[in-house]
């Protein structure tokens, strides 16, 4: 079939849900198949990674849905070596990204970006495909629900993890030193804003009692069992990992950005209009990209069979006839997967950036797309978690074991049905969110 034959039958497309970011985020994430670890892992050769990325609303093929969980689950089942080449491929990457700080190298910050983009797109096509294989597992192995929740957990603590743990210890004198290693936690590719001392002084003083956590001796398990949950925990580290490496790498090479956009006239936010490779393309040329100044916020992008397209304007237009997501506005209940039980009642606080993250007030329901490292904050204070989007590794199925707070994940449309202050019933026994009264 043709690209543009394919790009017109939305049936032959799954939403996966939305992610809304700038083009310089959205886009390695969607052409991920480029990525040089997809030729060297060994997927399915019919597996295409063709990706669909309009105004946020993000779709995988059908086919590769069941190509990737057929090829998965036998791995897991058969051949437990393939993860190891898998893991080996993201340490790898993450330890290039590590070398990078003080060296304002944006070419290979920029080739390391969309390898890890790429690998973090293989974690979610196999949170995806094992999310089904849970249970069977759990279940072969003598496990009750319960005790499976406390096994989804990272494997060892994450970047963040750490964060929090040095937060919560560390003396006045240290601060400053903290800072160096942490100023990028308040960052999101190359927006947001440095993390300040006086930041830091703030959540120490305000900073709660973490709760216990509750881990499931893994140990205990059999070899074989034992061997399959270590690989889920290892995929949800490095979910989390990637994702804050990626902020930690982008964040040092901020005032490299900066350079560059000056050089022409532009600023680190008309850089957010450009995808990864046109950055390149930009200091090779000194050109910038045909038809940048009609280039807007919003964005759309496809990747079939390696070839990416980016939509603006009327072609944006003419895509989301295909593929925007239209939800019946009486509607008053979404349903998605259950990622930590509980039911509880407040008021919805949409979250789509950090900023966002300043209405929030104790009690209140998180609405996002997906949660990220850096919403923490806001998720201490909120009474569960609701998200378009997400999986076993997914960051807000994490928190919320983490927290014991209810969370739905996976439904979709969330943030299209709800607004900020309406009253929602999260009922993450059912799977449901029901509203209660509008604003």
């Amino acid at each position: 079939m043709k690209n543009s034959e394919l790009l017109s039958d939305i049936t032959k497309w799954r939403l996966w849900g939305r992610w809304v970011f700038s083009t310089f985020g959205n886009a390695p994430w969607n052409y991920f198949s480029r990525g040089s670890h997809f030729k060297e892992l060994n997927l399915p050769n019919d597996f295409t990674g063709s990706a669909v990325n309009i105004d946020g609303y993000v779709y995988a093929l059908e086919s590769d849905h069941g190509i990737f969980e057929r090829f998965i689950t036998d791995k897991i089942q058969n051949d437990i070596s393939w993860f190891d080449a898998f893991f080996a491929a993201c340490e790898s990457n993450l330890a290039a990204l590590g070398e990078l700080r003080g060296k304002p190298d944006l070419r290979t910050l920029i080739r390391l970006y969309e390898d890890l983009a790429c690998n973090s797109m293989i974690i979610h096509f196999c949170d995806k495909g094992l999310e089904p294989l849970i249970p069977e597992l759990g279940l072969s192995a003598g496990l009750s629900s319960t005790d499976i929740v406390h096994l989804l957990v990272p494997h060892k603590p994450t970047i963040m993890m750490q964060y929090k743990s040095a937060l919560r210890d560390i003396p006045d004198s240290k601060i400053d030193d903290l800072l160096k290693e942490y100023q990028w936690v308040s960052s999101n590719y190359l927006g947001g804003v440095r993390l300040t001392r006086e930041d830091i002084i703030r959540e120490k003083q305000h900073g709660e009692k973490e709760p216990e956590i509750v881990h499931f001796d893994i140990s205990t398990l059999s070899e074989r069992n034992r061997q399959q949950f270590l690989v889920i925990q290892k995929l949800i580290y490095y979910r989390s990992v990637n994702a804050e490496t990626l902020n930690r790498s982008l964040n040092w090479h901020w005032e490299a950005f900066d350079a560059l956009a000056a050089k022409y006239g532009l600023t680190r936010a008309d850089l957010e209009q450009f995808a990864p490779y046109e950055i390149v393309d930009l200091m090779d040329t000194g050109n910038l990209p045909q038809g940048f100044d009609s280039r807007a916020i919003r964005n759309g992008m496809s990747c079939v069979d390696g070839d990416f397209t980016l939509y603006y304007g009327p072609a944006l237009d003419e895509m989301l006839k295909v593929f925007e997501q239209r939800v019946d506005t009486k509607e008053k209940t979404v349903s998605g997967r259950i990622a930590f039980k509980g039911k509880v009642r407040g008021i919805v606080r949409i979250i789509q950036q950090i900023q966002d993250l300043q209405k929030i007030s104790e009690g209140d329901i998180i609405i996002a797309n997906e949660t990220m490292p850096e919403y923490i904050v806001g998720m201490k204070k909120a009474a569960a978690f609701v998200t378009n989007q997400g999986g076993i590794t997914s960051h807000a199925a994490i928190v919320a074991r983490e927290m014991s707070k209810p969370c739905i994940i996976g439904t979709r449309v969330a943030t299209k049905v709800f607004k900020d202050g309406d009253l929602v019933e999260v009922d993450a026994e059912k799977g449901v969110v029901s509203l209660l009264s509008n604003k």
